[in-house]
């Protein structure tokens, strides 16, 4: 069954490595296993684990999903991961008063920003919940993007059932 891809947070060679997808009715994270961590050196596969996500953070994922739409059309709106390094070392206060950006999009920054540090935490916190195959179809930029999960097994605890692969977090 076709699914609903929501967003896609990265891709690389025409390989949809994560983002946010249905499956079964229900929305989840999804995380491309790589077959190779070597250096730079990938070797994508075509199985993915994925997490089922509260409806909270499933909304936090949409509104970020939402500002990256705005980046790639605006270039006044900061960079994510370059707002997020300055964050880092600076405080908000120290942001509104040192940066020529409107104030307006500094609090849409910093809500990404934060958003981006609760879904981060939820995943940590959270293990996968299935390793399927996902078929991609459409735009690979998650803008008009569809899956077809398959071969989906179910997790207990750190391991799938019915497999040897266990899931590295």
């Amino acid at each position: 069954m076709t699914e609903k891809v929501y967003c896609v947070y990265d891709y690389w060679d025409m390989t949809i490595i994560e983002g946010i997808a249905e499956y079964n009715n229900g929305k989840y994270y999804f995380k491309c296993i790589s077959s190779i961590e070597d250096g730079n050196n990938y070797g994508w596969t075509d199985m993915y684990e994925l997490t089922l996500l509260d409806d909270y953070i499933f909304k936090l994922s949409l509104e970020n999903w939402e500002y990256w739409k705005m980046w790639l059309k605006n270039p006044v709106v900061p960079h994510p991961i370059e707002y997020a390094k300055s964050r880092k070392i600076r405080t908000l206060e120290e942001i509104f008063t040192k940066d020529n950006v409107e104030k307006e999009l500094i609090e849409q920054t910093e809500k990404h920003y934060q958003n981006e540090l609760l879904i981060e935490e939820y995943l940590k916190s959270t293990s996968p919940t299935f390793k399927a195959k996902g078929i991609f179809s459409g735009q690979i930029n998650g803008m008009d993007t569809n899956v077809e999960w398959d071969n989906a097994v179910a997790s207990t605890g750190s391991a799938f059932e019915g497999d040897l692969w266990t899931c590295r977090r």
